[in-house]
C-alpha cells in the first residue's frame, strides 16, 4: 500500500512511524522523507489498510492513503531483498 504523510522531518519521526506500522504486523516499511511517500507490504486484505493509516495518525502524523496493491507471488527466479 502506498501511504503519503505530513509531518516528518528526521530519522526519529521516520522510527516513530515505523514502530507502530511493524507493530501491526507490515512485512516491511519503506519511507521516503522527501516525498512525503511511505511504501507498507503487509499480508491480508485492503480493509487492513485503514489500520496502518491510523497507526500513523496515532503516531502523530496526517497519513491518507491512496494506492493499496495486490499481493503478487514471487517466482523461484525472482530474490525479495528486504
Amino acid at each position: 500500500m502506498f501511504v503519503s504523510f505530513q509531518g516528518i522531518r528526521c530519522a526519529g519521526c521516520q522510527n516513530a512511524i515505523e514502530g507502530p506500522l511493524r507493530r501491526r504486523g507490515a512485512e516491511s516499511v519503506q519511507i521516503d522523507p522527501a516525498s512525503r511517500v511511505a511504501v507498507i507490504r503487509f499480508r491480508g486484505d485492503a480493509a487492513n489498510a485503514a489500520g496502518y493509516c491510523a497507526a500513523i495518525e496515532n503516531a502523530g502524523y496526517r497519513a491518507t492513503l491512496f494506492a493499496v496493491l495486490p499481493e503478487r507471488e514471487t517466482s523461484e527466479e525472482e530474490t525479495v531483498i528486504e
